[in-house]
């Protein structure tokens, strides 16, 4: 991924705004105008839904962690395992 964002500004990354400042001020901002990681425009549309304001979006994801699947013991968990 690092080797094609240093691609030579081609395709979305140049317009990828994941890991920068952006403001989400209505749905449309993450549906029509800003480039984001598919995981993220996913909880933002989940939590605005048909509308409504992203205040309070931090304690939404804080309060609602997604699951991660732990291949080796074969179980969910909402961390993922530090390496040993």
């Amino acid at each position: 991924m690092a080797q094609a964002r240093k691609g030579g500004g081609k395709g979305i990354w140049p317009k990828d705004k994941t890991t920068e400042r952006f403001t989400v001020s209505s749905r449309s901002s993450v549906t029509e105008k800003q480039v984001i990681l598919p995981k993220l425009f996913c909880r933002i549309v989940n939590f605005m839904g048909n509308g409504g304001s992203i205040d309070g979006f931090k304690d939404f994801l804080a309060a609602n962690p997604d699951p991660v699947l732990e291949l080796k013991n074969g179980h969910f968990t909402n961390s993922i395992p530090s390496s040993k």
